[in-house]
Parts: structure tokens; C-alpha cells; sequence
């Protein structure tokens, strides 16, 4: 991190010097901050006061290892949990890609306690998106919705309480994500990009915006 006009060293001390290379996804839950990059467990920055600070370093994500979970591809924060998507248990089940995944609830400044969904006093749950094939490669917040998005669709997870806690709707099927972080904010939506074209997603539905011109120039060069 930059600090104090110097940039100080907040590498976990299990040792990610190495991990460069691989396609870092940050994302919050209130004040807490993780980061995942799909090889490693999770982790997180311990806060000080309420805040995060250059005198710590990232730590693994708490109770993430007691579901014998390894690493997850994608993570976002939604209301008072924390969501992870397309995890890994380090069998060859591919079906865990298309997982989502959720927390206990949480304060704005704790991570959670639990991921356990077998837990009946908690509020953790798992739901596997098994109307399309493709895996899930990306999770981010849109106004009260987290969309979901998948290889080759986009899925709006809404909240409807317990016992549920969840509901999972698909919003567009054979459209899907080029890529982990290929999703931006904007006032109207979020602007991704999918495998044949750019598009816009304000919530309600998913608009190809390229003419076919430029289209066709971008994904040659690509």
C-alpha cells in the first residue's frame, strides 16, 4: 500500500511474493477488505480502530478453511454477508464452478465467523446455478442486486430472507463474461464485456452496445 509518500509492504507473511501473475479480484463488506486471485485461500486486511493500516499485513480469511474450501475465483460483499463464487475443494468436481457461495451475516468491520451452510442457526448457503453450462468468473454489486456472471450468462441474486436468504433469477442466458474484472460501475449500470461484444447491464437487461463495425475490428486485434 502507499502510505505516508512510500509504498509499505502488506504481503501476507505465509508468502505471496510470487502471485503477480495471477488475476487478482479485490472487494468489500462495509470497512472489510479481501482479495482473492483463484490459487490461494482468500484473505483479508485486519483493521485498526475501525480502520485499515500500513502496520498490518493481509491475513488469510477467517473460518474460510473449515469447509475444507482451498480458493474461490470471485468474491463481492452484499448487504451483511460476503459472497464467493466458483470455489474449489481441491477434488476435480467441476460443478463447484458454477457455485455461489455466502457467509453468516456480519458487522461492517468483522469478517464473518461462518461459511458453514450446514449450520441451521446461521445464515451461511450455497445455491449451484445450473442453468447454463459455463462457470461462474465474476461477482459485483448492482444498486440492490448482486449479479452474477458466468461464462456464457448473468444471473441477479436477490435478498427474500430466511430461510432462503436468497433468490437466483437468470437475466440473460448466452451472454456471458470474457474474463474475471471485465465488469466496470457506471451511473446507468455496469459496462462488461463479453465474448463477442461490449454490453451494458442497468439491472433489469443487458444491451449489446459495439456497431458491428468496431465489433469486428476490437475481436480480430483480440
Amino acid at each position: 500500500c502507499y502510505y505516508g509518500g512510500s509504498w509499505k509492504n502488506v504481503t501476507p507473511d505465509s508468502g505471496l511474493e510470487n502471485r503477480s501473475r495471477y488475476q487478482w479480484q479485490t472487494a468489500k463488506l462495509g470497512a472489510v477488505l479481501v482479495a482473492t486471485n483463484g490459487v490461494d485461500a482468500p484473505i483479508w486486511w485486519p483493521l485498526v480502530d475501525g480502520d485499515v493500516s500500513h502496520t498490518r499485513k493481509f491475513e488469510e480469511l477467517p473460518a474460510w478453511g473449515e469447509q475444507n474450501w482451498k480458493e474461490c475465483q470471485t468474491m463481492a460483499g452484499f448487504k451483511s454477508f460476503l459472497f464467493a463464487g466458483a470455489i474449489y475443494n481441491g477434488n476435480t468436481d467441476l460443478r463447484m464452478n458454477r457455485q455461489i457461495a455466502w457467509s453468516d451475516m456480519t458487522s461492517q468491520y468483522e469478517p464473518p465467523e461462518s461459511w458453514d451452510f450446514n449450520d441451521p442457526d446461521g445464515d451461511a448457503g450455497v445455491y449451484e446455478l445450473l442453468d447454463t453450462e459455463g462457470p461462474i468468473v465474476h461477482i459485483q454489486q448492482l444498486r440492490e442486486s448482486l449479479m452474477i456472471y458466468k461464462t456464457d450468462a448473468v444471473v441477479v441474486a436477490n435478498f427474500i430472507g430466511a430461510p432462503f436468504m436468497f433468490g437466483f433469477q437468470p437475466l440473460v442466458e448466452e451472454v456471458g463474461l470474457i474474463c474475471k474484472n471485465a465488469v466496470a460501475d457506471f451511473p446507468s449500470g455496469h459496462f462488461f464485456m463479453g465474448r463477442t461484444d461490449c454490453y451494458v447491464n442497468n439491472g433489469q437487461q443487458v444491451t449489446p452496445i459495439l456497431t458491428g463495425k468496431v465489433r469486428d475490428e476490437m475481436f480480430d486485434n483480440l
